[in-house]
């Protein structure tokens, strides 16, 4: 999709007060599954320490075989850190399923970070959002007004990724559409999730009205939550849209 040089400006000043008002020392998140086939790499971490130096780790606490990545950001410094070769490791694309991919990402001193899928194609970031965004009350937010193509892949790609921050969390999603497997009824995941599993919810209609928006999410322990909504059509453009949300 081609950008206009005025909409990434306007862009870029939105995000940087995003991030700005997200500093933390220990950030979650639940990576989305892009299609390939419409460019879903490569990706990053970008993060930025304040004023003071700092190291850094990425983790998956539930797959002790995920190699920790750790180093060293100076202060009121930005280091990008690329992660595009473990990138099946990291997105979470299998529905109704639980998996052991939910990143945790630590400093000694607070940092603001994003996930970044840089494709001029594709692209998208997502503000990771510390303590801010653990909770256990979320009513999910959905565009409707955009339907998802099928042109490029015939793909249900409009998600809702769960990630547990403590063992023995319990999840209840209350859809507003159907969803795959799930239907429109009350669903609590059969198996409790452990700290940094993951689970994904997939809508069950590419259309603008099949959006799941005004689902609520609920959890007994702090969870966090990404959405995706992968190559919305507008006229002859395909884009992505998501974001890691914040509880009600």
């Amino acid at each position: 999709m081609l950008r206009r040089p005025g909409f990434i400006v306007l862009v870029l000043m939105l995000i940087s007060n995003n991030l700005f008002a997200q500093t933390d020392t220990l950030f979650w998140f639940a990576a989305p599954d892009l299609q390939q086939a419409h460019a879903d790499r490569p990706i990053f971490l970008r993060v930025a320490a304040g004023n003071e130096n700092t190291f850094v780790s990425i983790s998956q606490p539930a797959d002790p075989s995920f190699p920790v990545i750790r180093f060293f950001v100076g202060a009121n410094q930005t280091v990008s850190r690329e992660l595009t070769t473990l990138i099946d490791r990291i997105e979470n694309g299998i529905t109704n399923a639980v998996a052991k991919k939910g990143l945790l990402i630590k400093s000694d001193n607070p940092i603001t970070c994003y996930y970044d899928i840089p494709s001029t194609s594709n692209g998208d970031l997502f503000s990771l959002k510390g303590a801010n965004a653990l909770g256990t009350s979320f009513t999910i937010p959905f565009q409707r007004d955009l339907n998802t193509t099928t042109d490029i892949q015939a793909a249900l790609t409009c998600d809702i990724i769960v990630v547990a921050t403590e063992d023995q969390t319990i999840i209840t999603i209350n859809p507003s559409v159907p969803f795959v497997g799930i239907g429109t009824g009350s669903f609590t995941i059969p198996i409790p999730l452990n700290k940094g599993e993951t689970y994904v919810f997939t809508a069950s209609s590419s259309t603008a009205n099949g959006k799941p928006m005004g689902t609520i999410v609920t959890s007994n322990k702090p969870i966090a939550i990404t959405t995706k909504d992968d190559s919305i059509t507008l006229g002859a453009c395909y884009d992505t849209a998501g974001d890691q949300i914040i509880p009600d």
